[in-house]
Formats: C-alpha cells, structure tokens, sequence
C-alpha cells in the first residue's frame, strides 16, 4: 500500500502545502483549511505531515480528524537531521 505523503509547514497567518512538487498556500483560518481538506481527500491515502508549530496546528489537525484524514504531527529534531542527512548525501 502506498501513502501519498502532503507536507504542511504552519505558520500563524499561512499554510505551506507540498504535494507532488508544487507548493500550495492556504490561509490558516477556517476556509483556507476546508480547502486544504478538500485537496487532501481528492488525493487517494493521502498522510498530512505536520510540524508542531506553538498551537497553531491545532486547528488543522482537529479538523482533519473530523473528515478522517490521515495526520501526523512528527517531532521538528527527526526532520531536521533527515534534512542533513539528505544533504549530506548529496555532496559525497
């Protein structure tokens, strides 16, 4: 089974949102958040990948589990070093 992973990177005012190379904004209110939902459940087993940024996550994640999408909010220190990682690698 594949996932088809969607990156979010919160702000307060902005959501950032990474899906199959192109980056999408939305608001980080209630609409830019339905429309941030309603793309997620076009996507076929879609994952929204979050960062924990001070509470303004929150809103996104409640309502992603109140249309059953799949959310993970991973730890900001595991993605940095994957970051580092990937550079790493490319400059060998």
């Amino acid at each position: 089974m594949t996932m088809n992973f969607i990156g979010c990177d919160i702000g307060k005012k902005v959501l950032d949102v990474y899906y199959r190379e192109k980056i999408v904004k939305f608001e980080n209110k209630k609409e830019g958040i339905q429309k941030l939902i309603a793309h997620g459940k076009k996507v076929e087993k879609a994952r929204i990948i979050l960062e924990p940024t001070g509470g303004y996550e929150r809103s996104l994640m409640r309502e992603c589990a109140a249309h059953a999408l799949l959310v993970s909010c991973v730890n900001p220190f595991y993605v940095r070093n994957f970051a580092r990682s990937k550079r790493s690698c490319k400059n060998r």
